[in-house]
């Protein structure tokens, strides 16, 4: 509503939660580090070669926001 859109002190909250506990568990089973990097699986029909990626802290992640994970084998092949 109006209301709400207007307050700059309001937030809104996720429809979803995940436990802390859970996150950490998960992590430590998949030896996944603090961050991630994850990519947009859908761009545009129209822009074919499109490719957005963000760096995200380590938290749970759904199936709409795929991660790269890189093994040690992958690092030391990459020139920077």
């Amino acid at each position: 509503d109006e209301a709400r859109h207007a307050d700059p002190h309001y937030l809104s909250l996720p429809r979803y939660w995940v436990r802390a506990e859970h996150v950490r568990t998960a992590k430590a089973k998949s030896g996944l580090g603090y961050y991630y990097l994850a990519f947009r699986d859908v761009t545009s029909a129209v822009v074919l070669r499109t490719a957005i990626f963000a760096i995200l802290p380590g938290v749970a992640i759904g199936h709409k926001a795929p991660i790269v994970v890189f093994n040690d084998d992958s690092f030391k092949s990459l020139n920077f």
